[in-house]
């Protein structure tokens, strides 16, 4: 996403590219644009941990409750799964949370938007390691 910003000092419009800040020309900050994500979610820090969303971090507080109520156990988070083909890795699935309810074992995502690549990796999971992910 491309986005102009003004320069203060030398009035100058660059074209910059996400996330620069300072103008290409004099290397002052540049005034104006926003920063929001691409599927604007929100950072969220809570309980020592920082969330890609605020409902990751609304579902790992329900998950932690409900272990310590004893509903489920092992509760983890960020997960990784190596997806490999005949001896290949093919990429890496990364679950928001991992537990066991009644001696199963549960993958989670808490999903907002559902990307191809996303799509991809669930089948993958499946057809792969006979995964089932959860959606929430």
């Amino acid at each position: 996403m491309v986005k102009i910003l003004i320069c203060p000092q030398c009035q100058n419009c660059p074209v910059v590219k996400r996330g620069q800040r300072k103008c290409p020309v004099c290397g002052t900050k540049l005034l104006g644009g926003s920063t929001k994500s691409k599927y604007r979610n929100r950072k969220t820090k809570c309980d020592g941990f920082l969330f890609d969303s605020a409902k990751e971090a609304k579902r790992w507080m329900l998950l932690k409750a409900m272990q310590e109520a004893g509903e489920i156990s092992g509760l983890q988070r960020q997960v990784r799964f190596p997806l490999i083909v005949n001896g290949i890795k093919i990429c890496v699935y990364i679950a928001d949370f991992v537990y066991y309810s009644q001696a199963k074992q549960v993958v989670e995502d808490a999903k907002g938007m559902k990307t191809a690549l996303y799509r991809l990796k669930k089948k993958l999971m499946l057809a792969i390691l006979d995964i089932v992910i959860k959606e929430v």
